[in-house]
Parts: structure tokens; C-alpha cells; sequence
């Protein structure tokens, strides 16, 4: 696993954010994975992974000071510029959990279950991600990633 450089306060964030996420899904379970079994199965594994991966880059990480406090990869609540390399036009998508809308944030927003959400978690700055989705296939090129709850 790459050794990531982070600051106390992404660190904190970080640890803060796999509590949340695990209320979350119990919350999303129950409400709507309640009568499709394999489909709660499949979404509990999916952020289970997602946790432990959280987990193992953080238990992992370079903890520093006078790291900017910036998260140097994708995780949910992110708000991920991308940059797509056929025509160089950026966008800025919100990484959510399933069935929540952030009706404030006035940027699109990307489910972490959709094609899109998926490819690009846990990704890293810079890192070129090749997305198939309903209507074909995207190469973009992760440009920024931002916190917002920390900023």
C-alpha cells in the first residue's frame, strides 16, 4: 500500500468519517435494503471494502503538520474535480452515499454506487481513471480533490 502523507486534522477527519459512514449505511439498510437481500448484502460488502481500505490507507499514512489539509485520495462527501482528456472540459462532482441528496450543493453529485462514484474512490490526485457508464466510456484525470467539511 503507497504511504500517503496527511495532516493531523485529515487524519482526525478521516477517523471521523468511517463512524459516520457506518451509521449511515445501518440507517440506509434498514430503510431501504430491507426486503432485497442480496442487494443489502452486496452494498454492505461494497462499503465494508470501502472502510477497510479507509482504514488501511490511514493506519498506513505519514502523519505531519505543515501537510496542507487537503485528502490525497477520493473518499465519500468529497467533492472531486475531474478533468476529461478527449475535450479538456472540468467538472466537479459530490461523492454521496445511495439515496441522499445534498440539496445546497449546487454541483452534480455522484452516488458511491453509480459507475462513476465507484471509479473514482479512493482514487488519487492526478490519477487517470477510465469510467464505463450507460452511455459509453469516459477518461478523465483527477484534478483537486476537496473536503468541504474541513476547508
Amino acid at each position: 500500500m503507497d504511504n500517503k502523507k496527511i495532516s493531523r486534522k485529515v487524519y482526525d477527519y478521516l477517523l471521523r468519517h468511517i463512524g459516520h459512514v457506518e451509521e449511515a449505511v445501518d440507517a440506509l439498510e434498514k430503510e431501504y435494503f430491507f426486503d432485497d437481500v442480496t442487494e443489502g448484502i452486496n452494498f454492505k460488502n461494497f462499503i465494508s471494502d470501502y472502510i477497510s481500505s479507509v482504514r488501511d490507507i490511514i493506519d498506513n499514512a505519514t502523519i505531519e503538520e505543515c501537510v496542507e489539509i487537503k485528502c490525497p485520495f477520493v473518499v465519500i462527501g468529497s467533492v472531486v474535480e475531474v478533468e476529461d482528456l478527449d475535450d479538456n472540459h472540468r467538472c466537479k462532482y459530490l461523492i454521496t452515499l445511495p439515496f441522499t441528496r445534498h440539496e445546497e450543493v449546487k454541483i452534480d453529485q455522484a452516488s458511491c454506487l453509480s459507475p462513476l462514484g465507484r471509479a473514482l474512490l479512493l482514487r488519487s490526485l492526478n490519477e487517470k481513471v477510465d469510467i464505463k457508464v450507460p452511455a459509453g466510456k469516459l477518461n478523465y484525470v483527477i484534478r483537486s480533490i476537496h473536503l468541504p467539511e474541513i476547508a
